[in-house]
């Protein structure tokens, strides 16, 4: 399942998951990352109400801020993709 989401109006940065590769896509290009490859993902606030998300890769990580009007959306693309790196680590 295809699944789109544009992370905050202020930065043009976007995420799409299709099946076992999740994709982000920078205003200055784009990472195709494989589940597999995903350590961890998490997403937090901060005493302020923004939300981030934490993506641990296996050299480094990858923070992208979320507005409020995507985030249930963000809720379930967390979920979705801890499930595909559970079942790819097995």
């Amino acid at each position: 399942m295809l699944t789109r989401i544009k992370l905050a109006e202020s930065e043009p940065t976007r995420l799409t998951l299709d099946d076992d590769v999740l994709e982000c896509f920078f205003v200055d290009g784009s990472k195709r990352i494989h589940v597999s490859h995903i350590n961890g993902i998490e997403l937090s606030a901060d005493n302020k109400g923004k939300h981030l998300l934490t993506i641990q890769l296996q050299h480094n990580n990858l923070f992208l801020w979320v507005d409020d009007k995507p985030l249930a959306q963000v809720k379930e693309l967390v979920d979705r993709l801890k499930q595909a790196v559970s079942s790819s680590k097995t």
